[in-house]
């Protein structure tokens, strides 16, 4: 694969939800997104980074605005080249291209990190990849760009052009046994005060929740409710990172950035960082307002969708979802 192949799907998963007039908030799931890719080794599930020579697997995780949809998935594994910045791109051939139809997520795919010159001077190892929501990719587009000729001026993803497709890409550095990593656990999440359950599964409808005991219900009034999010401690790992001020490498225990999403109302913040001891995190949500035309809430009531995300930005990854069921406000009925 050459260079310049690989930097346009970089460059074009970076910019592709960036299309349109209005640019959502990046906490609103108001299409299916890609939010989460991560891999897990066979030996250890909890490990996040790989070891040459050993088999584990590759998660991918979407964020719907409904009920899960059929994925088609291309990914393709290779070492990284060996730079400091810029859009990572691969220093050979790939390792590993897997396809995959009619998948629903999370989609995990089996992976075998090799061993030799494939990496050995390699720091780790790079996915990218493409996915289809709700139809088939058009597999004969990449076969042309990784062959090394030029992109096409305009990349539609899927065979129909009406579905949405989305790029992914990330670098996955390899286990340093001197600092092991561990993916975080998932947070705990309170809703006023109390436990965040739902009993919906992801492919129920959105539309139809209301007195159906499955998730809370909450009146659309326009008004903020408020979510704790809590970090496990042990998820805080310790690990080495260059002072500035001091130039010198020292160790020091990792900060965790935590996403939050939903599908229905308004996150107060996508992203936030936990470091170790810090207290519950407060998250606020504003409801939907069902006296404003645009976001009307259906009388069956509606599922809002929620999809908490913690990352350690060296390959390590959790996340947990729960719902809520959105109904009118009588005021408004």
């Amino acid at each position: 694969m050459r260079r310049h192949s690989l930097l346009f799907f970089v460059a074009l998963g970076l910019f592709f939800w960036g299309c349109g007039p209005e640019i959502p908030p990046a906490s609103e799931i108001d299409k299916p997104r890609v939010l989460g890719v991560f891999y897990s080794a066979d030996a250890e599930p909890a490990r996040a980074n790989p070891i040459p020579g050993e088999t584990g697997s590759v998660e991918i995780v979407i964020g719907e605005p409904g009920p899960r949809i059929p994925v088609d998935l291309l990914m393709i594994a290779c070492p990284p080249a060996p730079i400091n910045f810029g859009a990572p791109f691969c220093a050979g051939p790939p390792f590993a291209t897997v396809t995959r139809s009619s998948e629903r997520s999370p989609i995990r795919v089996p992976l075998e990190v090799p061993t030799g010159e494939a990496v050995a001077s390699s720091r780790g190892i790079l996915l990218s990849g493409a996915v289809c929501f709700g139809g088939a990719l058009d597999l004969a587009k990449f076969e042309a760009l990784f062959s090394g000729g030029e992109p096409p001026e305009g990349l539609d993803l899927c065979e129909d052009p009406e579905l949405l497709g989305a790029l992914f890409t990330i670098e996955i550095p390899f286990e340093d046994e001197a600092f092991p990593n561990r993916h975080p656990l998932p947070l705990e999440v309170l809703f006023e005060g109390e436990a965040f359950e739902s009993l919906a599964s992801p492919d129920e409808p959105t539309l139809g929740c209301r007195g159906k005991g499955i998730a809370r219900e909450v009146i659309a009034d326009g008004e903020e409710r408020i979510f704790i999010l809590r970090g496990d401690p042990s998820s805080h790992e310790t690990i080495e990172r260059f002072n500035p001020q001091t130039e010198r490498t020292e160790s020091a225990t990792e900060e965790l950035q935590l996403g939050r999403y939903a599908t229905h109302g308004r996150v107060i913040g996508t992203y936030a960082y936990l470091e170790l001891g810090d207290d519950d995190l407060e998250m606020r949500w504003e409801a939907p307002d069902s006296s404003d035309e645009d976001e009307a809430v259906d009388p069956s009531g509606e599922l809002a969708r929620f999809l908490f995300t913690v990352r350690d930005r060296r390959g390590g990854f959790a996340y947990s979802t729960g719902a809520l069921c959105v109904i009118p406000d009588p005021a408004s009925e």
